[in-house]
């Protein structure tokens, strides 16, 4: 999986997250978007920088 899929998966276009990764823009990702990328990687929130996260199910 590569940063120009992930974005797509987002709903973005290729260069999102290599811009947000490499470059810093946008500063912050908005809510939603992490949370999208969040369930696109199968792991909790927290690990994005949410507060109140979503987080996969553990069986």
């Amino acid at each position: 999986m590569d940063l120009a899929s992930v974005s797509r998966m987002i709903g973005r276009n290729d260069a999102y997250l290599h811009q947000f990764v490499k470059r810093g823009t946008p500063r912050r990702l908005p809510e939603q978007e992490r949370l999208h990328l969040a369930i696109a990687l199968n792991i909790d929130e927290r690990e994005l920088g949410a507060r109140d996260p979503w987080s996969p199910v553990v069986l």
